[in-house]
């Protein structure tokens, strides 16, 4: 539909990119379909160089949206992410702007940087959420003013039972 969002997880050289694209493209203003591409690098042993994310499929996607040979530019977004795998044993060193990125993009179409602070915080007076990475008691009072003014705070914690006695 002209609303949906679209999730390749074998995204390859970009193709559902470009077709998500050119339907935008064909309703107009009525186009407003997102994409979200998955695909790993398929670097080898003999090629550990090798990232078809990277050298094609987001190649492709900027090409058909900035256009390219005889056709024409399509009206479009496109921001490459790279990611890197981490172990089970490694899941407690996630660094503090890894979790504040990924909680943003459950939420919300853009990113605040992640400032090393007591807690962060993004959204507006209908929805925002907070990161608290390590609870301290002389943030309650502005904690509590902050969730109070919007109509809907989600609040991720490394020790959600503190912060309950403590915000409620």
């Amino acid at each position: 539909g002209p609303n949906d969002l679209i999730m390749d997880f074998f995204a390859g050289a970009g193709t559902t990119a470009q077709a998500v694209l050119q339907l935008n493209n064909e309703d107009g203003e009525n186009g407003l379909r997102r994409f979200i591409l998955v695909s790993s690098t398929e670097a080898t042993d003999t090629d550990p160089a090798k990232n078809v994310c990277r050298d094609v499929c987001a190649v492709r996607v900027r090409n058909v949206i900035e256009g390219y040979c005889n056709s024409p530019a399509l009206v479009g977004d496109f921001a490459y992410f790279k990611t890197r795998r981490i172990g089970p044993p490694h899941l407690l060193e996630i660094e503090n702007a890894q979790v504040w990125n990924a909680l943003q993009l459950i939420h919300f179409d853009e990113i605040k940087p992640f400032n090393d602070g007591p807690f962060v915080w993004a959204g507006d007076r209908e929805l925002s959420i907070c990161y608290i990475p390590r609870f301290r008691r002389n943030d309650v009072s502005i904690l509590r003013k902050m969730v109070k003014e919007a109509e809907e705070v989600i609040v991720y914690s490394w020790q959600p039972q503190t912060l309950r006695q403590h915000i409620g």
